[in-house]
């Protein structure tokens, strides 16, 4: 979120002024301090800047003016490098600077990039969009006597989606399903676990992993290590990454307690690209720890479902501590005996054969010390293609009745016999009798 201010009220202190920067610093973005014959000229490189998937590699906020120098690993699939600079003047103070180094150790000044469309140089912001960029570490060195923040971003394709589940298992199905990025916490470890969803934010006080699933990482790219920072781009925790077994593109970090509650923090991931060139990628919208709250079920809308086959129903919960389940069609209660689970996990219910009666709603009602939740599914029953189960040989003497069997399992079946390819003709001598089956 940008915001383009063109006054401050006279307090930049006041809580309703601060509202802004806070919005702009967990949202990857930054506040514009402008006159109002610049806004159209921002207002253009914002517009670019929308216009194409963006990655994000860089954000920092320095709460004081200082010279500072940052390394930007830019990848092989980075098809633009954008920096943007932006200050909190005072009313005698608005020095700015903007440099940066490519990898042959040339620099370019703000003035190198005049020509560019959406290059804005101004006494409050500096923005420069670099097409095409050199593959290799860039550096940029800012210079400011007031706070200011720098974000580096770009076009590409290696980004990943992030998640924070309960539990640590290689053999697990983490489901990232949020745009461009997704994450999940978890607190215990155990091989056997099967997690189906992932939490948004960590609970605080609790053991957790970090999962990352990246895209556009072709082999042999690996991430190297993820890692967590704050706004000013200080790590809070790293570690290298590991693997997981039944997914190249899933990585997974902890145990690791989070950032304290309300502490804001990126997720960043860094490694090598399939051309041997670093990469650095950190989430477009910060996020921080929660309290543990009461369990949360989730279930197919509708279940479908064969007639005189099995079916399993499934309710994954989603829970910060232990709970109980139990099963039941409409008031029919089908666990007298509750199922208990330490964490998040998928309740299972199995119907070994279905039956018309086995239709209608099923709830999966979880119990805990901080809460309770429910959830259902209708299980939707259809009856098969009909299949013939039992055909047999018959013996009859010439000259009196014969009796033949084609038995199914399907209600209300049509049936008609052929002899020597030619359908019999029910009349005289031929009877057909329906037993139901």
């Amino acid at each position: 979120v940008v915001f383009v201010m063109t006054g401050d009220c006279g307090d930049r202190d006041h809580v309703g002024y601060q509202v802004f920067d806070r919005i702009a610093s967990a949202s990857f973005g930054q506040v514009f301090h402008l006159q109002k014959s610049q806004v159209t000229q921002i207002l253009e490189y914002v517009r670019h800047s929308v216009s194409q998937r963006k990655v994000h590699l860089l954000y920092e906020v320095r709460e004081t003016g200082r010279s500072n120098t940052n390394e930007i690993p830019v990848d092989s699939h980075m098809s633009e490098l954008a920096l943007s600079l932006a200050i909190t003047p005072t009313i005698d103070d608005k020095l700015l600077d903007l440099v940066v180094i490519d990898p042959h150790n040339k620099e370019h000044n703000m003035q190198a990039f005049v020509n560019e469309n959406t290059t804005v140089n101004l006494n409050t912001v500096k923005l420069i969009r670099i097409k095409d960029p050199i593959p290799g570490i860039w550096k940029v060195k800012t210079a400011s006597k007031n706070r200011n923040t720098l974000r580096v971003f770009g076009h590409g394709d290696v980004d990943f989606k992030y998640g924070f589940t309960s539990v640590q298992n290689q053999n697990q199905r983490i489901e990232l399903t949020q745009p461009h990025f997704k994450y999940g916490f978890s607190s215990v470890q155990n091989q056997n676990q099967r997690i189906e969803l992932t939490q948004p934010r960590p609970f605080a006080n609790q053991n957790a992993y970090l999962w990352v699933n990246m895209t556009g990482l072709d082999s042999p790219g690996i991430v190297e290590r993820i890692s967590m920072v704050d706004y000013q781009g200080k790590e809070i925790f790293g570690s290298k990454a590991i693997v997981a077994r039944h997914n190249p593109s899933l990585y997974v970090v902890g145990p690791f307690l989070p950032p304290k509650k309300n502490a804001f923090f990126f997720v960043r991931v860094e490694g090598i690209d399939d051309k041997d060139y670093k990469f650095i990628r950190i989430a477009p919208v910060a996020t921080s720890s929660m309290e543990p709250s009461g369990p949360k079920a989730s279930m197919l809308p509708v279940t479908p479902a064969t007639l005189h086959k099995g079916v399993n129903l499934t309710c994954n919960i989603e829970s910060s501590t232990e709970y109980q389940v139990r099963w039941r069609h409409g008031d029919q209660q089908l666990t007298p005996v509750p199922l208990m689970f330490p964490h998040s996990d998928t309740a299972v219910w199995p119907i070994s054969r279905v039956t018309t009666s086995s239709a209608g709603r099923y709830f999966c009602d979880v119990t805990s010390a901080i809460g309770n939740h429910s959830a259902h599914t209708d299980l939707d029953t259809f009856e098969p293609p009909p299949e013939i189960v039992s055909l047999r040989n018959a013996t009859a003497i010439l000259g009196t009745p014969a009796i033949m069997h084609c038995q199914t399992q399907t209600q209300g079946a049509r049936y008609t016999w052929y002899r020597n390819g030619f359908p019999i003709a029910r009349g005289h001598g031929t009877v057909c009798f329906l037993m139901g089956n």
